[in-house]
């Protein structure tokens, strides 16, 4: 299946960042079969993740954190794995 900008606006439901969506699509083109994102199932899948981590294609980079509420749920965490 091969997925367009105009299907990547779709999902968005907005207008996404046309270079990120160039970037999903051309790695998609180059590297979708290698990693079995070429079938359609597969596909649903992970798309509305990317869409998720990306802010619908708005942000291309880590945007959360360190936080400090990030740094003390760790050590919470920490705290709570070794007793």
């Amino acid at each position: 299946m091969k997925l367009t900008a105009e299907m990547l606006r779709r999902i968005a439901k907005s207008t996404p960042s046309a270079t990120n969506a160039a970037s999903l699509i051309g790695a998609l083109d180059k590297y979708g079969s290698d990693i079995g994102v070429d079938q359609p199932h597969r596909l649903a899948q992970f798309v509305p993740q990317v869409m998720t981590e990306s802010g619908g294609l708005k942000d291309n980079k880590e945007i959360w954190g360190p936080s400090a509420a990030q740094i003390l749920q760790a050590s919470a965490e920490e705290k709570q794995a070794s007793k």
